[in-house]
């Protein structure tokens, strides 16, 4: 482990930092969630825009390629409805060719 200051390691600095402080104790609750996610998706986004967060509509898309070797990309979606969630990689970028090679992705909001 590298040592910061004195005796202090990266390990001690990235404990010290304190976690979720704005969650107010509030708990994600899968129930009562819709099928479909993408409306509540695009309202968190709004709501998100509206208390502030640059940039709320940004994302990881994590995919894999052929070979299922992971990859991830920071995006901006475009646009939502009710089928899809859209996003703008160039159908010939490494992450279009992944999703060509496997359409199954996961994305991740802040």
């Amino acid at each position: 482990m590298s040592v910061l200051h004195g005796h202090e390691t990266m390990r001690d600095r990235l404990r010290s930092i304190p976690v979720f402080l704005d969650a107010g104790g509030a708990r994600f609750q899968e129930h009562g969630l819709p099928d479909n996610p993408l409306p509540a998706i695009g309202a968190w986004i709004l709501a998100a825009d509206a208390a502030g967060q640059q940039e709320p509509h940004a994302m990881s898309l994590c995919t894999v390629d052929a070979s299922g070797a992971p990859s991830s990309r920071a995006l901006i979606v475009k646009d939502i409805d009710d089928d899809h969630l859209f996003f703008a990689p160039p159908s010939d970028s490494r992450k279009g060719l992944d999703i060509a090679a496997n359409p199954r992705m996961a994305a991740h909001f802040h």
